[in-house]
This record gives C-alpha cells, structure tokens and sequence, in this order.
C-alpha cells in the first residue's frame, strides 16, 4: 500500500508503525510465519517479517521465535526471543512458567528483559524489566476470580527517567444467566521511580473500582 493509500477500514498484514494514524499504508514486505510440533510435548513458532517505508526508503525487520515445552502433566514452560529493528532496536527475551493442576486454577509467572537503542548503535541501551503474575480460579461454573500482579521498570539503571510502578487487581465474575454477567474489580498502582512527576503525584498508590454489568443476546 503506497504512502497516498487512505483507507482507514483496510486489514492488511501491516507493521505497527503508522502514517498519518493509519498502518495501511506506506508499506511493502514480506511476512512469514512457521509452526511445527515436535513430538507431543514440544511446539515451535517462529515470524519473520521484513518491509520497506515507501516515502523514506527505510527498511525494517521483525524476527520472532518461541518453544512451548510440556515438562509435566500440569507444567508448561515457554521461551520466546524477539528482535525488531525500525526508528529504534528493541531486542526481547521472555520466559514463561504455567501450572493447572486441576480444570479450576491455572497459575502463570512471567519475566522478561529488553533492550532498546538507537539504530546504529548508542553510548547505552535502555534496559527494561517486567514480571508478571497471574492467577485464575473457577470455584464453580458461575464464579471465576482473576488475580493479576505486574512489575515494570524501564531502564533499570536510571530511575529518575522513566516509570517504575506496581499494578495489581482482582477481577471477580459472576454469571447470573446464560448470556448476563456482573463484574467487580479493584486495582491498586503504586508508582515507584524518582521523577518529580512522581514525587508530585497524588493519590500515589492509586486504587480503582470497576462494576460492570455485561448483557448478551
């Protein structure tokens, strides 16, 4: 699609970078995806994706890669690397720890660490953290409780710069009919880091309620 294409209804393979607020446009590459299984306890994927900015000429890449190992009955273990070269480099790597013991929990622990630079190259590259925790019960059919604890801080050596902060919350959902569903969350966010805007912050932590009746038919 060229850089003078409009259509802000068109589903293309696209990158996320935009023109204008659209990613349909301004864009020509290629992009190859590839699953396999190997054996029963081992999956694959990997993406690779390569296109051209028609109005600037420049070029961008996007290489992907993950396995999902069955250690155990209940034990699933999953790795990805990601690498992504466009204004900056971001480079990727994430590990993931699932256990569902029985159909009604499922426990997750998640963490993962990213560089990103400038394109050729910089003095430093900025280094993120993130580790996340979840936790989901179904005690019965109608009632399913979500606990959700995420952890960032982006560029771990300068804490003045960029937000540091803690986030949680605890979804509860109730079906009440077939197609009807009431929800209740509470989330709390702590803001962590030294910048001023921080300091300067009030309420600091946060804390949200949501109630949400959702209806189907």
């Amino acid at each position: 699609y060229g850089s003078s294409y409009v259509n802000p209804y068109a589903r293309p393979v696209s990158a996320p970078d935009e023109l204008e607020g659209l990613r349909a446009r301004d864009e020509a590459g290629l992009r190859l995806r590839a699953t396999t299984q190997l054996g029963q306890h081992v999956g694959l994927r990997a993406v690779v994706d390569g296109w051209r900015q028609l109005s600037s000429g420049a070029l961008n890449g996007l290489v992907f890669a993950r396995t999902d190992v069955q250690i155990a009955s209940s034990w699933v273990w999953a790795l990805w690397t990601e690498y992504r070269s466009s204004a900056v480099q971001r480079f990727l790597v994430a590990t993931r720890l699932t256990y569902e013991p029985v159909r009604r929990l499922t426990l997750s622990a998640q963490f993962q660490h990213r560089w990103v630079g400038a394109r050729f190259g910089s003095a430093r590259f900025q280094q993120d953290v993130a580790a996340i925790l979840n936790v989901t019960v179904r005690p019965v059919d109608i009632v399913r409780l979500r606990l959700r604890v995420r952890y960032d801080f982006e560029d771990i050596w300068d804490n003045h710069r960029l937000p540091q902060a803690l986030w949680a919350y605890l979804d509860a959902a109730l079906t009440v009919r077939d197609r009807d569903m009431i929800r209740v969350r509470y989330d709390v966010r702590v803001f962590l880091d030294s910048r001023e805007s921080t300091v300067a912050r009030v309420p600091n932590p946060e804390h949200w309620l949501w109630v949400e009746y959702v209806f189907r038919y």
